[in-house]
């Protein structure tokens, strides 16, 4: 347990363990449970008031507001199940945003998402009405009226995890939407769509003018491709070409999803056909395509653009394996897939035929049945299944997304999303923040999900 008071900024601050119960003792406290599910943005299961705000890209912004009067005090034990120091989430007075001064002294340890911790705060709001919207759930007697808990246990049941526990990414090439929906070319992808836990998008798009291959792939995983910095070049880099990574056409930002998910000890891993798995994939050959693999052009995964990291050859793994991860239940959270240059509907020759959407549709159809009936997608599953850009101009190009959280039955909008809106989705699934580059400014695909996150 950790215990807080507000600085004179109105931001959380420790507060000695011998003031606290007497300042409990100002009243019986309000209790409520908390989960971090956004990026800078708190979700509030609420058996009580809180002082959080939830940001500006809130699933609660449509809610309620609250305002307490100044001199009141505010107490409330939380249980959070987000990993970030519990002092970093976002507090805000009279609506603007506050940062702790030493966040340390409230700091949550990283752990598992499953271990739950309690903080027990205590709020004096003495320098003007403070400002928080409160979201309510579904859960029985969760309401801002319902009595508090009698105990922890109660507490810690309140508190919800995501609905969505693990993904698996699989990115095909260079084909727009009406190349694949209603194509005979494309029977499986067309009989996904009436799945009943199966959604799609039909206004999904590169970013604006991004072309070829390799800045899509890079935007997927860092939310831009431009300004990126090179600590080897003492400057930043822009990709905008297929090359192999290298000194020069990598980057060393840590801003990058893989990398948070490290840093909350999420798990990761990328399926790649036709690599060996004994050596870091800087180079392409054959059938595989360095230029399709986002995460050997982060220095940090690679370490340096090494062939014999640890690190890297960890986590790039021969796309067989993934059968036998999806067989002992051992598959990472997150699993980017990267089929072959045949198998992604990028060639058309030397492939088994030379209709490159057949081609992929085939491969499809082989190999997504295994993932569908795999234990980690029925308990909290999802698949994102896109096309890396379009041809012939910026068109839509797609996004498929199947779980049983979606709303399912052939459901699909024309909300326009780009390769940012899938990168604030998965920082959303995942709880990591903050959002990365151009996915600040999108809509995730939430409106495709029956539950979300």
């Amino acid at each position: 347990s950790a215990t807080a008071t507000t600085d004179e900024n109105g931001a959380p601050q420790a507060m000695p363990e011998g003031q606290r119960a007497r300042a409990l003792g100002d009243g019986a406290p309000s209790y409520l449970s908390l989960e971090h599910v956004k990026s800078r943005t708190a979700t509030i299961f609420t058996r009580g008031p809180m002082i959080l705000n939830p940001g500006d890209s809130s699933p609660c912004a449509s809610h309620r507001t609250k305002r307490w009067n100044p001199g009141r005090h505010v107490s409330a034990c939380v249980v959070c199940s987000s990993l970030m120091p519990f002092a970093s989430l976002p507090w805000s007075k009279d609506e603007v945003q506050v940062l702790p001064r030493k966040p340390e002294n409230m700091h949550m340890p990283n752990t598992r998402m499953a271990h739950i911790l309690i903080a027990v705060i205590v709020l004096p709001l003495v320098l003007g009405a403070v400002t928080a919207r409160v979201f309510t759930t579904n859960a029985a007697s969760s309401t801002a009226n319902s009595s508090a808990p009698r105990n922890a246990q109660s507490l810690i049941s309140a508190g919800r995890s995501h609905a969505i526990k693990t993904v698996f990414f699989i990115v095909m090439e260079n084909h727009n939407w009406s190349q694949i929906k209603g194509s005979a070319s494309a029977p499986y992808i067309n009989r996904l769509l009436t799945r009943s836990d199966a959604s799609y998008a039909t206004q999904y798009f590169n970013p604006p003018g991004l072309h070829p291959s390799e800045p899509n792939y890079v935007w997927l995983e860092a939310g831009g491709n431009t300004g990126l910095p090179n600590k080897n070049l003492g400057r930043t880099v822009t990709f905008t070409s297929d090359n192999d990574p290298g000194a020069s056409n990598s980057t060393s930002t840590t801003d990058h999803l893989v990398t948070y998910l490290a840093r909350a000890r999420v798990s990761w891993k990328t399926y790649q056909e036709n690599i060996s798995g004994r050596s870091c994939p800087l180079t392409s050959g054959g059938l595989y395509a360095a230029k399709h693999n986002p995460f050997v052009f982060f220095q940090d995964v690679t370490n340096h653009s090494s062939s014999t990291s640890r690190s890297c050859i960890a986590h790039e793994r021969p796309y067989p394996e993934l059968a036998m991860d999806l067989a002992h239940n051992s598959v990472a959270r997150y699993n980017f897939i990267t089929p072959n240059l045949c198998d992604d509907m990028h060639n058309s020759t030397g492939c088994a035929t030379g209709d490159a959407v057949k081609n992929g549709d085939t491969w499809l159809s082989k190999n997504l049945p295994r993932i569908l009936a795999s234990h980690a997608y029925k308990q909290g599953g999802a698949i994102l299944l896109t096309w890396d850009e379009s041809e012939g101009g910026d068109l839509p190009i797609g996004m498929i997304v199947l779980s049983p959280a979606s709303k399912g039955h052939g459901y699909h909008n024309a909300i326009h999303y780009t390769h940012s809106s899938t990168v604030r989705t998965l920082e959303e699934i995942f709880g990591v923040h903050p959002l990365l580059r151009a996915a600040r400014s999108a809509p995730d695909l939430s409106n495709l999900f029956r539950v979300f996150p």
